[in-house]
């Protein structure tokens, strides 16, 4: 049994999925443009608008002791020497 979503079904059903998360992140690389979800910033201790939602967000909240290692494994994966891109680093909170 199914049936068809309408698009304000498919918005609300994303949302809910997003907000069930711990913590939510999306880069579009193609446009730079970012998405954060709602608990992601209150967990850091941001307001939406706070943070620039492109990859210039990552300069101003890794902590600068990281800030070389994450940029090598990036550049590593965007330039297809990896396959993936899996890293932990430390995040500034507001």
């Amino acid at each position: 049994i199914g049936r068809v979503l309408h698009l304000e079904d498919l918005e609300a059903h994303y949302k809910l999925a997003i907000d069930s998360l711990p913590a939510y992140w999306e880069w579009n690389i193609l446009t730079d443009s970012m998405f954060l979800s709602k608990r992601w910033l209150d967990l850091l201790g941001y307001e939406d608008g706070d943070l620039p939602k492109t990859a210039a967000l990552w300069e101003q909240i890794i902590h600068p002791d990281d800030q070389k290692s994450v940029e090598q494994r990036l550049g590593q994966f965007l330039a297809g020497r990896t396959h993936t891109y899996s890293i932990e680093f430390r995040v500034k909170q507001k």
